[in-house]
Order: structure tokens, then sequence, then C-alpha cells
């Protein structure tokens, strides 16, 4: 997360190229998010990575996290939402954190 948009997908991306590299995704991760064609590639396109990034994380400024976390929610029927908050390097993380609390407040 970011208040920087660009710079959290930027962090995501770069995350999930290295997982993908370590072969962080088992097979039936990859299946149950359509994702298989990710398996064994020796480099992945921002559009192959960013599918992944959409399909298990919220990556992104706090507002837009937040619009994603609501819109997961609703179609779930779910009321909570457990995850790993990771700030982009040169954000602080308190600070993420409230301003997530803050654009969360309501839903």
């Amino acid at each position: 997360m970011s208040g920087d948009g660009v710079r959290a997908r930027e962090f995501a991306r770069a995350r999930t190229r290295e997982k993908l590299h370590r072969n962080a995704y088992s097979r039936t991760f990859l299946t149950a998010v359509d994702c298989t064609e990710l398996l064994g590639a020796a480099s992945w396109s921002d559009a192959e990575v960013d599918r992944l990034i959409d399909a298990v994380s919220f990556a992104g400024r706090p507002d837009e996290i937040a619009e994603r976390m609501r819109n997961a929610c609703a179609g779930s029927g779910a009321d909570v939402v457990c995850c790993r908050l990771d700030a982009a390097p040169g954000d602080d993380l308190r600070t993420s954190l409230r301003l997530l609390d803050e654009a969360l407040r309501g839903v």
C-alpha cells in the first residue's frame, strides 16, 4: 500500500515476481485463481503479474484498497477481511494503516 498507487503496484509486482521465481505459489493455488500458465515460466509480463495480484491481493492507495475490500465483502457476504499489510518502500506503515482505517470507516 502506498499513497502513490503506481508505486504500490510496482512494489506488488516486484514481490509477486520474486515469489514466482522462488516457486512460492503451488499449482493448486494458481489453479484456484486461474493463473496456472504462470507456473514454470522464465519471466512474466506486467499484465500476467497484475492478473495474479488482482486475484489474490489488494495493491494500491488506501482508498483503492478500501473500495476493493468493500466490493469483495459485498460479493461474498463476508464481513471480515484478514490480510497482511505491507507499505511500499519509503512509506511509513503506521501512516498507511491510519489512512486505510480512515478509508474503511463505515464499511
